[in-house]
């Protein structure tokens, strides 16, 4: 938990900020450490609206503290990119809850580790619907992390549906990992369907500064 160097939060959503309270707490009783939190001006509003009630009060080394969240919290803005030793990552706005009147702040991540001709690209699209010119929009890209769903298809879907990703150029799926998806369900075979492959929990894909 102390060695954590800070999150980042693509959207307010619960499976992205769930456990963020746990996280704060954590730091701050086992090593008075506040939690440096990363993201938009937008989305750090919205954060710390949905965590003020459980952080509202608190005691803390000199006694009560009223405004328990400006204690356990050290919220970021990155003008540009957040750097971290030789890693720079930087936020990318994604289409997420799009719709009449409605478009959720939502952000993929870029990130860059290493420089030169060493360097490794990988880009996390968060959650996002289908965008069929990412290989264009993202063309130095090594390694896309890509949202991917095998539920049943509808068409108010805020995620990206595998039988879309099957569109993509062939030279983008080989490049692809998929993530967010749940089950493979039983007959797909992600490899022969060009990508490189569904991601499960704790794969590690950083080896130094190459991708495994």
């Amino acid at each position: 938990m102390n060695e954590v160097a800070g999150v980042i939060i693509t959207h307010c959503h619960g499976d992205h900020i769930g456990g963020l309270e746990q996280l704060m707490w954590e730091r701050y009783l086992h090593g008075w450490l506040k939690t440096p939190i990363y993201s938009t001006e937008r989305i750090l509003a919205d954060v710390r609206k949905s965590l003020w009630a459980c952080m509202d009060e608190l005691t803390n080394m000199e006694g009560c503290h009223p405004n328990g969240y400006d204690v356990l919290a050290e919220p970021h803005v990155p003008a540009t990119a957040l750097n971290i030793g030789d890693i720079s990552l930087s936020l990318k706005k994604t289409p997420h809850v799009v719709g009449e009147g409605v478009d959720k702040p939502c952000y993929g991540v870029l990130v860059r580790k290493g420089a030169g001709d060493e360097a490794v690209v990988a880009y996390y699209t968060s959650d996002t619907t289908f965008r069929p010119d990412i290989g264009d929009l993202f063309p130095d890209v090594d390694t896309f992390f890509h949202d991917c769903t095998f539920s049943p298809y509808y068409p108010g879907t805020v995620h990206t549906h595998y039988s879309e990703l099957l569109k993509l150029p062939a030279d983008v799926r080989c490049h692809t990992v998929l993530m967010h998806h749940g089950k493979v369900p039983e007959g797909i075979d992600v490899g022969l369907d060009g990508f490189r492959c569904a991601a499960n929990r704790h794969d590690r894909f950083f080896d130094g500064v190459r991708l495994l």
